[in-house]
């Protein structure tokens, strides 16, 4: 992972003070904008910030609306994830930009004898599955909350997805997260920028995790009736991650109005088309704890 410093907003508008105990913000603009928002619903603007750099403001933003991230544990040989694909696709179609869908591809049933033209799980999946005590599938964790009733985060009941969505739709935030991209075509050099923008006051260990996800992958599929389908198409297919899977830590002091912007590089491979690509961030706690506190996405390319 590499943090691209590439350059300074408005220099020659801004002073800086140095003294010990003084944290003075680069000028920002808070007239509307409405890129890397996160979430529908209530608007809460900001203004992109191409630096790493950390910072409090007196001016604490309005809370965001809450983004769900939901993880999708599937794979190719299994003849029942067909359903979850439809169930999870149904449920981003009914939420939109409140839900970031992933689909992790589990290290079993992930390869079919004679069909399949690649493998879509990746490094990070093992890490992830058991992160979320994923017992069979298909199966899916919201938000990685371990909900009541539930003997592990990996729910594998379909039906109940939509009802845990909701439940976590109600729960406020304690930070907007935003997230905004730049692009090279040329040298397929991909910049996330994160910026985490807290509302209130936290004493708890936080992290930042970036994924990337990929649609319109073709790649055999086994379906309910024993047959595969050699043309299906695999939709937000997690291809990788850009922090370590356990999550790049967020090491400042946690206070409302507290700014930090953080930037990660990534080159894509050659096989893989932006395109069709899709980041997704979201700020979560430690291992032991992993509830994921909010969630956003933004297109490779807009």
């Amino acid at each position: 992972m590499k943090r691209s410093l590439l350059y300074f907003l408005g220099i020659g508008l801004m002073v800086f003070g140095f003294s010990a105990c003084e944290e003075v913000p680069p000028f920002i603009d808070y007239s509307d904008n409405s890129g890397g928002n996160g979430g529908s619903g209530t608007e809460v603007t900001f203004e992109e910030i191409y630096n790493d750099t950390t910072f409090v403001t007196t001016d604490v933003s309005a809370k965001q609306d809450r983004v769900v991230v939901m993880e999708e544990f599937t794979g190719v040989a299994c003849v029942n994830c067909p359903l979850g694909h439809e169930e999870s696709q149904d449920l981003l179609d009914t939420h939109g930009d409140r839900l970031a869908l992933v689909a992790v591809h589990a290290n079993w049933l992930n390869y079919i004898s004679g069909e399949s033209i690649q493998f879509l799980t990746t490094s990070e999946a093992g890490f992830i599955l058991n992160l979320c005590q994923v017992e069979g599938l298909p199966s899916a964790s919201i938000d990685r909350v371990q909900f009541d009733n539930e003997d592990v985060i990996a729910i594998d009941q379909l039906p109940k997805w939509a009802s845990k969505i909701n439940e976590r739709l109600s729960v406020p935030t304690e930070l907007n997260l935003h997230v905004y991209n730049d692009y090279n075509s040329d040298t397929r050099e991909l910049t996330v920028y994160t910026q985490i923008r807290y509302t209130e006051d936290v004493s708890d260990q936080r992290f930042i995790s970036i994924m990337l996800t990929e649609g319109g992958i073709i790649e055999p599929q086994e379906l309910t009736d024993g047959s595969i389908d050699e043309e299906y198409e695999q939709e937000h297919v997690l291809r990788g991650m850009i922090t370590p899977p356990s999550g790049d830590a967020i090491n400042e002091t946690l206070e409302a109005g507290r700014v930090i912007v953080k930037s990660y590089s990534f080159t894509v491979p050659s096989e893989w088309d932006p395109a069709h690509m899709e980041v997704v961030a979201f700020v979560h706690g430690a291992t032991n704890t992993p509830e994921i506190i909010q969630g956003a996405k933004e297109y490779v390319i807009k």
